[in-house]
C-alpha cells in the first residue's frame, strides 16, 4: 500500500490512529490525516521517529510564526525583485506548478543584501501559499493533493552555482524541506542542466531521502516533451514548450515569470561579508614562503572551488595540472590578490582528470609574513547510476546572518 490517504494497509491505519492520539495535545485544524500521513511516510511509519519529527516541527512553526507569515512578514525589496521564478498555476490534479530560475538567480548579490533568515522566510512565505492552494484544491476535489510540481531552470548555473556560501545555503534549504515539509514535492524537474550539474547533484543528493530522489528528473536542453507530461501546456510559457504567451504575445511570459537579473550593489548591506569563514583553516606564511596542496581528480568535469583572505597585504594564488609527461600546465595563472580587503573566492571547472596543484605564494615578499585563512575543496560528479546514503542535516539559516 502507498501510505496515502485511502490506500492504507491495516497496519498503516493502526499507526495513523496511534500517532494521532499520541500528538493530540499539539494538533491544530490544519493537521488533517493527509498531513499526518506525510510525516509518517517520511519516517517509514516509525511511530517514535515520526512523533519526534512532528513535535520539532510544531515547535519550529511556533518559533518562526509560520502560521501568520503571510500577514506579518514582508518580503525585502531585493528578494521580491531579484529572487525570480513564478507560479504558473495548477495541473488538473490541483497541484501548484512553480517555475524556478535557479541558474539565473544572482544568489551572491542576494546574500550580500539580506540575512540568511530573510531567505529562509522567503521559502516559508511561498510554501505557506502553496499549502493554502493545495488545501483549497483538496477541499474542492474531495481528496488530498499529493504535493506540488517544481520545474527548475539551470540556465546560467555555471556562473552562479558553485559559490561556497551558496552551496551551503542550498544544503540548508534541502534540510528545511526534508524536516518541515515532508512529501511536499510530487515532482522536481531540473531542465537545461549543464554537464557540471552532476557536481551539484553530488552535493545535494545525500540530503534527499530516497523517496525524494525518485521524484527528481534531471534533463538537459531537450526537456519539453517530458515537462509536458507533468505541466499542462496552457499554463506553460511557449518558451518552455507550452502554449502560454503574455497578452502582447511574448513567449517568455515575463508578467508571470520573474527572470531575475543582477542585484545592484546599492542593495548590498554595508560592510557585509558573506564567506566560508566558519570553515576556514588559518596558516601563517612566513616571508618568502609558499603553501601547496595536491588534489587527485579522477573524474572529468569536476569543480575546484576556493576562498581565501589575509589579515594584511596581498598574496599570490595559482592552480596547475601535472600532465602525464610530468610537465605542469597552468590552469589559473599566478597573480597577486588584494585579499586583505575582501575575501577572494572562485571556482574552476576541471575538465581533465589528473593531479592539480593549488598554491598560495608569498615568495615575492622577502620581509613580511602573511596570516592566511583559506578553504579549498574539489567536488567530483557522481558516476552514472551512482547513489549515496541519506545524511540527516539540521538546518540553521542563522549561520548566514
Amino acid at each position: 500500500m502507498s501510505g496515502q490517504l485511502g490506500d492504507l494497509s491495516d497496519k498503516q491505519q493502526e499507526r495513523l490512529d496511534t500517532f494521532r492520539e499520541a500528538v493530540k495535545d499539539v494538533l491544530k485544524p490544519r493537521h488533517d490525516d493527509a498531513l499526518l500521513l506525510r510525516f509518517l511516510r517520511a519516517r517509514n511509519f516509525d511511530l517514535k521517529k515520526t512523533e519526534d519529527m512532528f513535535r520539532k516541527d510544531c515547535e519550529w512553526r511556533q518559533e518562526w510564526k509560520v502560521d501568520t507569515v503571510q500577514q506579518e512578514w514582508k518580503r525585502p525589496e531585493v528578494i521580491a525583485k531579484y529572487w525570480g521564478g513564478g507560479l504558473l498555476g495548477c495541473d488538473k490534479a490541483g497541484r501548484p506548478v512553480w517555475l524556478d530560475m535557479y541558474g539565473r538567480r544572482d544568489i551572491k548579490g542576494i546574500m550580500h543584501s539580506v540575512k540568511g533568515t530573510d531567505i529562509m522566510m522567503n521559502y516559508i512565505w511561498w510554501n505557506s501559499q502553496f499549502e493554502d492552494i493545495m488545501r483549497e484544491n483538496a477541499k474542492a476535489q474531495g481528496k488530498p493533493i499529493d504535493g506540488m510540481i517544481v520545474v527548475s531552470d539551470m540556465t546560467g548555473m555555471e556562473n552562479q552555482g558553485f559559490w561556497k556560501p551558496s552551496m551551503d545555503l542550498g544544503k540548508q534549504i534541502m534540510a528545511l524541506f526534508e524536516q518541515h515539509y515532508p512529501e511536499f514535492l510530487r515532482m522536481f524537474i531540473v531542465i537545461n542542466a549543464p554537464r557540471v550539474f552532476n557536481v551539484l547533484w553530488a552535493i545535494v543528493q545525500p540530503l534527499m531521502r530516497e523517496e525524494t530522489r525518485k521524484k527528481t528528473m534531471i534533463l538537459g536542453s531537450d526537456y519539453k516533451e517530458e515537462v509536458l507530461k507533468w505541466v499542462p501546456a496552457d499554463i506553460l510559457p511557449v518558451a518552455y514548450g507550452g502554449t502560454l504567451t503574455d497578452k502582447d504575445g511574448d513567449p517568455r511570459c515575463p508578467t508571470k515569470i520573474n527572470y531575475c537579473g543582477v542585484v545592484p550593489q546599492t542593495y548590498f548591506i554595508k560592510d557585509r561579508v558573506v564567506s566560508s569563514k566558519n570553515k576556514m583553516i588559518v596558516k601563517v606564511l612566513g616571508a618568502g614562503v609558499s603553501l601547496e596542496f595536491k588534489y587527485a581528480v579522477t573524474r572529468p568535469h569536476s569543480v575546484l572551488y576556493y576562498e581565501f583572505k589575509t589579515k594584511q597585504r596581498d598574496l599570490a594564488f595559482s592552480v596547475k595540472l601535472i600532465e602525464k609527461s610530468g610537465t605542469k600546465k597552468t590552469v589559473l595563472e599566478k597573480r597577486r590578490y588584494n585579499c586583505y580587503l575582501v575575501p577572494e573566492d572562485g571556482k574552476i571547472i576541471l575538465n581533465d582528470p589528473g593531479t592539480y596543484i593549488v598554491k598560495f605564494d608569498n615568495t615575492f615578499s622577502l620581509t613580511r609574513s602573511k596570516t592566511l585563512s583559506y578553504w579549498v575543496e574539489v567536488l567530483e560528479p557522481l558516476a552514472d547510476g551512482e547513489n549515496v546514503a541519506f545524511q540527516e542535516t539540521v538546518h540553521d539559516f542563522t549561520v548566514f546572518d
